[in-house]
């Protein structure tokens, strides 16, 4: 079953006081749109997205555009080891450019890590975790 974040929480809760068994239940982000990646940059995000896999690490990712159109893709982590192996990250930041023709994919990952990242907000604080 596919549902959105918001209503994920309320389902599981509905789930528990009915007395269903949950066998299994996670947040995980759906792409909505694909992009081809080739050669070095390849390598790169192949190691951005092991090194951030269960966004346990992740504090924020937002899309800034510059005034000739393109922009850039701040991903900020909660700890400074989480990116150290990815090439050309500073510190718990990473910074990727994001083409013109790209941007509308970039501000889609930003608000969907956005969203993924509330809703395990929500769960921590519904689990009354710090």
């Amino acid at each position: 079953m596919i549902l959105l974040a918001p209503v994920f929480s309320e389902l599981a809760k509905a789930g528990q006081e009915a007395g269903l068994p949950v066998i299994s239940a996670e947040l995980t982000l759906v792409p909505q749109t694909t992009v081809k990646v080739t050669g070095k940059d390849a390598g790169v995000l192949l190691k951005l997205i092991n090194s951030l896999d269960d966004l346990d690490d992740v504090a924020s990712v937002e899309l800034a555009r510059n005034w000739l159109g393109s922009g850039r893709l701040r991903i900020r982590t909660r700890t400074l080891s989480a990116l150290k192996d990815v090439p050309g990250a500073e510190g718990n930041e990473c910074v990727l450019p994001v083409r013109r023709r790209d941007r509308t994919n970039g501000r889609e990952l930003a608000v969907a890590t956005s969203l993924a990242l509330s809703g395990l907000e929500l769960k921590r604080i519904e689990d009354g975790e710090d």
